[in-house]
């Protein structure tokens, strides 16, 4: 039969109610000391339970610290990547740097191959031209010694003339002086035509 407490409480060993409190209370005490969450055993486990278990936590333990390395791993597999990004796109950088390179080298060869053809040009030219220089200094001192000889020719024919002038001067006197001698004998003529 059970009786009835305090408050209208049961008190199924039939205790009274401090007694029944008292070993309520116990009893929730010894239940606070057990770990209820399912971590420890209790007191009355078997050895096999025993073993069991703490093969279990051992595992678990291992699956924490695989967890726990798993995660850092993670952490550094991303920032491996991360470097791997930034590194391929330094490459590509790098790669394009090396082309711009490249090219400019490229079209410096052949710039330099287009001034090495002028240039070529230029001293076939100054070949010709000195040749030109060449054949008309030729040409400008045989016409200077061709002067010369004129000139030479010229003042002795002027020389020359110089002397023919005076010839022809004195020709020119003589025939004036005959003339008159001759009038001057015309005019005795008459003169003793008319006697």
């Amino acid at each position: 039969r059970i009786r009835k407490g305090v408050g209208g409480h049961s008190d199924p060993a039939g205790l009274g109610f401090e007694s029944w409190n008292c070993q309520r209370r116990a009893c929730l005490g010894r239940m606070a000391d057990m770990d209820l969450s399912g971590e420890a055993l209790p007191p009355y486990a078997s050895e096999e339970n025993k073993k069991l278990d703490a093969e279990v936590k051992q595992k678990q333990a291992q699956l924490e610290s695989i967890e726990e390395q798993l995660e850092s791993d993670g952490s550094r597999v991303k920032i491996m990547t991360d470097h791997l990004v930034n590194v391929q796109q330094e490459l590509v950088n790098t790669q394009q740097l090396v082309d711009a390179k490249k090219n400019e080298a490229a079209t410096e060869e052949h710039l330099k191959a287009l001034t090495n053809r002028q240039l070529g040009r230029l001293k076939s030219e100054i070949v010709r031209l000195q040749k030109v220089m060449d054949d008309t200094q030729d040409q400008v001192n045989s016409f200077s010694n061709e002067l010369m000889r004129g000139n030479e020719k010229l003042d002795q024919f002027k020389l020359e003339m110089n002397w023919n002038q005076e010839e022809l001067e004195q020709w020119a006197i003589a025939a004036r002086q005959k003339e008159e001698d001759e009038l001057t004998l015309e005019k005795y003529r008459r003169a003793d035509d008319t006697k």
